[in-house]
């Protein structure tokens, strides 16, 4: 916010949306998030702006998705955190994760550059975290 006051408009307006649709169908939110999220990622490879995986923090901070943190990588599997997450960061303990838009970004982009994989988020703000921690498995 100290950069750009507006964010906090928007990203109010995302989490209404967001947290409006547990109320009427948590597993339909849970589709279209990851889904709007993968999508997200093809364009940002198709337009260039997602070369390598190094660019994947760069692009979370210009499109202020979260600050993502890559913290532990292998040959089958890889550790992501983000801190200040657009979906929850500071949101209530819910008793779940909240961060399915930023998960089917992570997986579309590591599938396009990798090759196909599982995303988990393991850590969330929902979940009494203060960030969130996503595993990533690759078949």
């Amino acid at each position: 916010m100290k950069i750009s006051p507006e964010d906090r408009e928007y990203v109010r307006t995302f989490r209404m949306v967001s947290y409006g649709m547990l109320e009427y169908s948590p597993s339909l939110r849970t589709l279209i998030l990851r889904g709007a999220g993968y999508n997200l990622a093809r364009r940002l490879i198709e337009t260039g702006e997602i070369k390598d995986i190094d660019d994947l923090p760069k692009v979370f901070l210009n499109q202020k998705i979260g600050l993502l943190d890559i913290i532990d990588e292998s040959f089958n599997r890889m550790k992501v955190n983000i801190y200040e997450c657009m979906s929850c960061y500071k949101a209530p303990l819910i008793g779940r994760t909240l961060c399915d838009f930023e998960a089917g970004l992570i997986q579309g982009v590591m599938e396009k550059l990798i090759g196909k994989n599982i995303t988990r988020e393991l850590y969330c703000w929902g979940l009494g975290n203060s960030f969130c921690g996503f595993e990533v498995i690759f078949e």
